[in-house]
């Protein structure tokens, strides 16, 4: 069939004006992710997995393209098929694909840049093969453009991001200066820590932001200082966050968190805000109390902290009881030393390992305790959390032993009672008579020898044979000696 100059002009110019190699270019880059996805489900299956990412992969951004852009030139097209391709490459690398993978980089190139080209009527192609023979009179973009606007407008994106959230700008400033609250939490943006507000409120962390380090800070964050100082509130509240937040998660950080200067100043704005009632700075230091609870701490700074959760109680600020109950649990050796001297004062009522705990500290001159016995939010690892020096009282290590003998049947604690009691002898051979009726070896073969040395040799022989049973080495030489010789040398 053939057509005139004139039909195959209009066919080209309708062509050439259909044509959008931009919007073919972002239609390829929307096309990437379900083709991504796709790819990703057949991860699994290698040889599937490969055949999907050289055919499936790139045809469904070419098709994407194919379908918005309208593509017909080769030079359109030369994009499309650049970002399908370096895609494929750097999916590749990021799943650490075998060389096969690489290998067939040509594949996917080819595939793209075939499937984003429209699909051509007859009058279509012999109006571009006329046009390439003798140019039809009409505006049209040169290939170098069709090739290059494309990739400089995507390239460009994520440099006009970098330019619209980092570099610094003025109307932050600009917000401070004219005391416009509502506009800094707007206007003084925390590039990618989010939102403001959602910052201000506790939601979002402060990863980022405009206002410098503790130590050099930027002009928004003097002038914002500056007004808390004055007694702006809502100002208060935002150094606050700059001063315990941002600047605590900051690069630079590690030159000041933890030292003196800091910390007080970074409490000093915490309470100011928290005595305002801002929720997260109550929140705040409600974390602290609860992290420190296996720490032992002064006691000026349990009362400071007590103290201060009360002004917030009495002012009802909300959560200010759940403070007061945080700072009653801080641990200071005071609170350890009552501990001690309330259990020194009445062993009778202690558990078996808390008598054993306090007959060591009287012995040794250390008190061990475990944090859970003050705050049950500390897990009860069953290992004592530390320990503190505490004088030695043979005395009270004497009633303790007393009491874990008769309270707790301990045989080991009745024969320390009898070596503690040798002078006092009646007394003692009476506990060293517990212990042997408690299974002690030791105390058995020795009440043996001192039974059979006193003349009640039944008696004596029958506590030497239950030591002997026992294991004990020395009473059963004694019962050969007795078996023998009728008579034990020992008893002189």
């Amino acid at each position: 069939m053939r057509y005139e100059r004139e039909e195959m002009q209009q066919a080209y110019t309708m062509l050439v004006q259909q044509e959008k190699p931009i919007l073919a270019l972002l239609a390829a880059v929307i096309g990437l992710v379900p083709a991504t996805l796709f790819l990703v489900l057949m991860g699994q299956y290698f040889i599937m997995n490969l055949i999907v990412a050289c055919f499936v992969f790139p045809a469904i951004a070419g098709l994407f393209a194919r379908y918005v852009g309208r593509l017909y030139s080769s030079a359109a097209r030369i994009p499309v098929m650049l970002i399908v391709g370096l895609t494929y490459i750097a999916l590749g690398l990021l799943f650490q694909a075998k060389v096969m993978w690489f290998l067939a980089t040509p594949i996917p190139f080819g595939v793209a840049f075939v499937t984003s080209k429209k699909s051509l009527t007859q009058l279509e192609l012999l109006a571009i093969n006329e046009h390439s023979i003798k140019p039809f009179q009409l505006k049209e973009a040169s290939s170098v453009r069709k090739a290059a606007l494309p990739l400089l407008v995507l390239f460009s994106l994520p440099v006009q991001a970098y330019l619209y959230f980092l570099l610094p700008d003025n109307a932050c400033l600009n917000s401070i200066e004219q005391n416009n609250y509502a506009s800094v939490t707007e206007k003084c943006t925390l590039g990618i820590a989010g939102s403001l507000r959602n910052w201000l409120a506790g939601n979002d962390p402060a990863s980022g932001h405009k206002y410098g380090a503790y130590y050099s800070p930027t002009e928004e964050a003097s002038l914002i200082k500056a007004k808390a100082e004055a007694g702006d509130i809502q100002f208060q509240i935002l150094w606050w966050s700059i001063v315990d937040e941002a600047y605590r998660l900051g690069t630079q950080a590690e030159q000041f968190v933890g030292t003196v200067q800091y910390e007080n100043d970074a409490r000093f704005w915490r309470h100011k805000v928290a005595l305002l009632g801002h929720r997260p700075a109550v929140e705040k230091e409600l974390a602290i109390y609860s992290s420190l609870i296996q720490h032992l701490r002064a006691e000026d700074f349990k009362q400071q902290a007590i103290a201060f959760s009360k002004q917030l109680v009495s002012l009802k600020i909300a959560g200010a009881d759940n403070l007061a109950v945080a700072a009653d649990k801080i641990v200071t050796q005071s609170d350890i030393r009552r501990l001690y001297h309330t259990q020194l004062a009445n062993p009778e009522a202690l558990s078996f390992d808390e008598s054993d705990n306090l007959l060591y500290a009287v012995e040794n001159g250390e008190f061990h305790y475990n944090i859970h016995d003050f705050n049950e939010r500390y897990p009860n690892t069953g290992y004592y959390t530390g320990s503190i020096q505490v004088e030695v009282d043979e005395d009270k290590a004497l009633e303790i032993l007393k009491v874990m003998s008769v309270k707790f049947q301990n045989a080991d604690a009745s024969y320390k009672v009898f070596n503690k009691l040798q002078s006092n002898s009646e007394l003692a051979v009476a506990f060293l008579e517990l212990a042997a009726k408690q299974g002690h070896v030791e105390a058995a073969a020795l009440l043996g020898k001192i039974r059979y040395c006193q003349n009640s040799k039944m008696e004596g022989l029958s506590w030497l044979k239950k030591a002997a049973e026992l294991g004990s080495k020395v009473a059963f030489e004694q019962q050969k000696e007795i078996g023998l010789t009728r008579n034990l040398s020992v008893c002189g």
